[in-house]
């Protein structure tokens, strides 16, 4: 028996980037999550969920519970592909950021954007 794992016959690996953060402020991205997708050659899809209605903690992240029958509309950005070297890790972050904030607050209008 060996102690290896088997290979596998695809590259792509989910990383759900809100899960990995104790603390780290709302709507920035940490950037080992690009780090590892540089490494990897991976591309990265900003994803951000919307319901109809719901409730919203008063907690760091501002935590949204959907309520029951609501309705989720999920967007998601276009792949993004993080150049090499600290430079290309740089323009990662901020393009990964603005496609973060499309997905979740809407180009111009800031549909999606929590009415306080």
């Amino acid at each position: 028996m060996s102690g290896s794992c088997p290979k596998q016959s695809s590259s792509r690996i989910p990383i759900a980037a809100p899960g990995l953060a104790v603390r780290w402020p709302a709507e920035q991205l940490k950037p080992g999550v690009l780090v590892a997708a540089q490494h990897a050659r991976a591309l990265v899809i900003a994803m951000g969920a919307q319901p109809s209605s719901a409730w919203w903690l008063r907690s760091w992240d501002r935590l949204c519970i959907p309520k029951p029958f609501a309705t989720v509309d999920v967007s998601y950005s276009a792949p993004l592909e993080i150049a090499e070297g600290k430079e290309g890790l740089r323009r990662g972050i901020v393009a990964v950021e603005e496609a973060l904030r499309e997905v979740t607050h809407g180009r111009e209008t800031g549909a999606g954007k929590r009415q306080a």
